[in-house]
């Protein structure tokens, strides 16, 4: 094999090894909050959180519901309204 197939090979190693290694840091990861429902999906490399939110609050028959995206610890997105149970 010569020096540049050699070369030209190990670099694609590292490309595959590369894409390897984001794809996992990525992966979510599905945590259940025990506050009425709320799902949380955040990624093993801690870069980016999502709530799902179904929260019950202090007062009864009223939920916070909704979505909230966190990335690098920033909330970025937040739709989370609160609702009443009729």
């Amino acid at each position: 094999m010569k020096k540049t197939g050699l070369i030209a090979a190990m670099c694609l190693i590292l490309q595959f090894v590369a894409f390897v290694v984001c794809a996992v840091l990525l992966f979510p990861v599905k945590n259940i909050v025990n506050d009425g429902g709320t799902v949380r999906y955040e990624a093993i490399s801690h870069i980016y959180a999502v709530d799902c939110l179904h929260r019950m609050t202090d007062e009864e028959g009223v939920y916070t519901v909704g979505t909230v995206v966190y990335i690098f610890g920033s909330e970025v997105y937040n739709d989370s309204r609160t609702v009443s149970e009729e």
